[in-house]
């Protein structure tokens, strides 16, 4: 406002000191000598105005896109935050409903063992003794084998980390997807 205030007053000012200077003179084309010099102070404070006004336009357009810039950045910086957020509440839901598979397989796997030892020991009684050895010690090396397979799993991993595993070759999101 106030570059544009000068210029006015100035304008004002030219304008006045020419029409005074024209008015003392006398004869028929001494209008021209006043129209001439205003015309001329007219049209240089006319591009001194577009000037100021471009330069003030292009200003206030730098501001509001770095306020843009600044607003789109934060959106971005929210929109990760949210997608990490969600990505960490599906993994800690896919280890839950994993545990919970794992923890069914397990009470299955040792139900069958003992059922398996069971048997070996009702036949070692009804003295069907080769049989029953037979029986007893599937039951002890399957267990064995399951015991060494998940050490083996948890010490393959490195230290606090849980991994997700795909059991038999089955797809992790179809087990996932079967519990729900």
């Amino acid at each position: 406002m106030h570059r544009y205030l000068l210029g006015i007053v100035l304008v004002q000012i030219l304008t006045a000191l020419l029409v005074w200077l024209g008015l003392t003179g006398s004869g028929e084309f001494e209008w021209l000598r006043v129209v001439l010099p205003c015309l001329c102070v007219a049209v240089t404070a006319g591009f001194w105005f577009q000037s100021l006004g471009r330069q003030t336009a292009l200003s206030e357009i730098a501001r509001i896109k770095e306020s843009h810039a600044k607003e789109r950045e934060g959106i971005q910086v929210s929109a990760e935050r949210a997608k990490q957020k969600v990505l960490r509440d599906a993994h800690k839901q896919i280890t839950r409903e994993v545990g919970k598979a794992r923890s069914g397989a397990n009470i299955k796997a040792g139900t069958m063992f003992v059922a398996m030892a069971g048997l070996g020991s009702l036949l070692m009684f009804t003295q069907f003794m080769t049989l029953g050895l037979v029986a007893m010690s599937t039951a002890g090396g399957a267990l064995g084998g399951y015991l060494l397979r998940a050490r083996r799993e948890r010490a393959a991993l490195p230290s606090g980390e849980k991994q997700l595993p795909v059991e038999s070759g089955r797809s992790l999101s179809r087990i996932v997807r079967r519990r729900a």
